[in-house]
C-alpha cells in the first residue's frame, strides 16, 4: 500500500517547485524447524530451529513530471538455536558481482546470529521525449518462467529466500523508449565488480564488508527487444555479458482460454575460454478454474553437471554461483485462491541428473488488508552427503516447517 505526499517547494523563476512522494514498508518473520541430512562433515548439527525477519521500507519521490527519485533500505538477519553451519542463509540475498559493497553493511555477524542491511534501490529516474532513463540500483529481470529461471542472469533468487517475491536491485545504467504497437526497447549497462574475500574484523570488533572494485571485464552491455501481438509477447536480448557474447529470447502467451504457455532460452558464448552454454525452458499452463492455475516447466541447464560425479567441480564453475546443479530438471506447480482471504502454492522440482527433489508449500491467509500469517514447509529428497561430498543437489538441502508473519504499510 502507497502512502502519498504533496509539498510546494518555494519558487523557481515564479513558478512553485511542487514534489510528490509515496512510500511503502513490510517487516516478514518466519520461525521454522530444520531438519539437516545426518553427515558432520556438512552439517554440525542436524537438528535446528531458526528465526529468521526482514524490514523494508521503499519511498519513491517525484520532482515535477520528469524526475523522479527511488530509494529502498532492506534490513535482514536470523537467529539459529545452534551453530550456524549452513552459509549464513538469510545473507545469501546479495549477490556481490554486480553490487557495489560499499552500500552494503552488518549490524551484527555472529555464530548464531546475522543482522544484515543493504540500500537495495537507489534509483534516479528521467524522462528525455519518448526516451526514459534508470540510473543507480534497480532490479532487472528478464526471465518470464515460474519455476527455473536461466535468463535471470542479474541477482538471482535463490531457494531459500525468505521473500521470494522481492528482486535485489544491481548497478546499472538503462535507456528505454516505445515500440509499436505495445512494445519496448532497451539499451543497459551494469557494472561488475571482482569478487572479494572475507571480510576483516576492524579494530572495534565490528564486522565490515571489504569494497569489492569496479571491474570492466565483469561488467555487461546489453540489448533488448519486446513486443505483445495478439496476446503473445516476445523478448529478444543480445549484448556483452561479462566479457562473454550472450544471446536471450523468450516467448510467452495462450493457446485458448485454458492453455499458456512460457518458453525461454540462453545462449553463452566463451570463445576465449571455448566454454559455451545453452540453457533452455519450456512451461505449459493449465487455467483449471478462475482460482486455480496449475504449470509445469521442463529445463535444460547448460551451465549444470550431468550427474553428481562431477559435484566436486562446482566451486570452479565459470558459472558460479549456479542456481541449479544438474543438467535436466522437471518442474509441476499449482497456485490456488481457496476463498478470497486463503490462497496457496504448491511447487515440486526434481533433478533429473541425480534423482533428487525439492517440495515448497506455501499457504496464506489474509487477517487484514495489512496483515498475512502463512504456513511455509519445504521437503527434500535425495542421496545425502558423504563425509562432506555432494551425493545429490536435494538431497544435501534440510527439511522445514514454520509459520510466517508479513505485515505491510
Amino acid at each position: 500500500m502507497l502512502r502519498r505526499v504533496a509539498l510546494s517547494l518555494g519558487m523557481i523563476s515564479g513558478n512553485a517547485l511542487a514534489w510528490s512522494g509515496a512510500y511503502e514498508g513490510q517487516v516478514l518473520v518466519q520461525g521454522a524447524q530444520l531438519d539437516k541430512p545426518n553427515d558432520p562433515d556438512t552439517y554440525v548439527i542436524d537438528k535446528q530451529q531458526a528465526i529468521r525477519a526482514s524490514w523494508r521500507e521503499a519511498g519513491l519521490l517525484s520532482f515535477g513530471k520528469q524526475l523522479k527519485f527511488e530509494y529502498g533500505l532492506y534490513l535482514i538477519g536470523h537467529q539459529l538455536s545452534g551453530q550456524d553451519d549452513f552459509d549464513h542463509l538469510s545473507l545469501m540475498y546479495s549477490d556481490p558481482r554486480n553490487r557495489t559493497t560499499l552500500l552494503d553493511t552488518y549490524i551484527q555477524r555472529q555464530p548464531r546470529m546475522d543482522i544484515y542491511a543493504t540500500l537495495d534501490r537507489l534509483t534516479l529516474k528521467t524522462q528525455i521525449k519518448q526516451v526514459r532513463v534508470n540510473a543507480g540500483r534497480f532490479p532487472i529481470e528478464f526471465s518470464k518462467s515460474y519455476i527455473f529461471r536461466p535468463n535471470d542472469i542479474f541477482a538471482p533468487s535463490t531457494y531459500n529466500q525468505l521473500d521470494p517475491f522481492h528482486k535485489m536491485g544491481v548497478d546499472a545504467l538503462q535507456f528505454s523508449g516505445p515500440i509499436a504497437p505495445l512494445g519496448e526497447w532497451k539499451i543497459l549497462g551494469v557494472l561488475g565488480y571482482d569478487p572479494v574475500t572475507e571480510a576483516a574484523i576492524d579494530t572495534d570488533g565490528r564486522y565490515i564488508f571489504p569494497v569489492n572494485r569496479l571491474s570492466p571485464d565483469r561488467s555487461s552491455l546489453l540489448f533488448s527487444m519486446m513486443n505483445t501481438i495478439s496476446e503473445n509477447s516476445l523478448q529478444m536480448i543480445v549484448g556483452s555479458y561479462r566479457s562473454t557474447l550472450i544471446f536471450m529470447a523468450s516467448l510467452e502467451g495462450e493457446f485458448t482460454k485454458t492453455w499458456g504457455y512460457r518458453t525461454e532460452i540462453k545462449q553463452i558464448a566463451d570463445s576465449k575460454n571455448f566454454k559455451y552454454e545453452f540453457s533452455s525452458v519450456l512451461g505449459l499452463d493449465y487455467r483449471w478454474s478462475d482460482q486455480t492455475l496449475l504449470f509445469s516447466e521442463v529445463f535444460l541447464n547448460g551451465a549444470g553437471f550431468p550427474s553428481s560425479d562431477y559435484y566436486d567441480n562446482i566451486e570452479n564453475s565459470p558459472y558460479k554461483p549456479l542456481a541449479q546443479f544438474g543438467r535436466y530438471y522437471v518442474g509441476l506447480g499449482m497456485s490456488s485462491e481457496i476463498t478470497p482471504l486463503l490462497t496457496s502454492r504448491l511447487v515440486a522440482q526434481h533433478n533429473i541428473s541425480d534423482n533428487s527433489s525439492f517440495l515448497s508449500l506455501n499457504i496464506n491467509y489474509s487477517i487484514t488488508d495489512h496483515f498475512d500469517v502463512s504456513l511455509v514447509g519445504v521437503g527434500a529428497q535425495g542421496k545425502p552427503p558423504v563425509a562432506g561430498a555432494l551425493q545429490s543437489e536435494y538431497g544435501a538441502y534440510p527439511n522445514s516447517l514454520g509459520l510466517q508473519t508479513l505485515l505491510r504499510w
